[in-house]
């Protein structure tokens, strides 16, 4: 999947993406002192989290749990695909998908 400017395309599937946000994410180790107090952090493992919705015909399946897609020319792994049908010919998807920023995984 290819997003360009609100489309995005997947196995011949076009609609229209929508709310698209992205994060950079990590995690933190803490140093502690005797009483708890934090004296000192890490950050490691960085990611970028994007998230969006995306409009598809009703018959249309989006990408599941596990799969790679790319977004604006890099790999991201989905880890959420959330479908919400609010009539019979389109399907809105809340996708969440992330990618691993320093040692670049998925690989491009």
């Amino acid at each position: 999947m290819s997003l360009t400017h609100g489309v995005s395309t997947s196995h011949g599937y076009t609609g229209p993406v929508q709310n698209f946000r992205t994060a950079k994410e990590g995690e933190q180790a803490l140093a502690r002192d005797a009483n708890g107090d934090v004296q000192e952090t890490t950050e490691y493992n960085l990611m970028r989290v994007v998230e969006f919705d995306w409009l598809l015909d009703s018959g249309d399946t989006a990408p599941a749990y596990g799969n790679t897609i790319t977004v604006a020319g890099s790999l991201y792994k989905v880890e959420t695909s959330e479908k919400t049908e609010g009539n019979t010919e389109y399907a809105k998807y809340a996708i969440t998908a992330r990618r691993w920023t320093v040692n670049s995984y998925p690989a491009s």
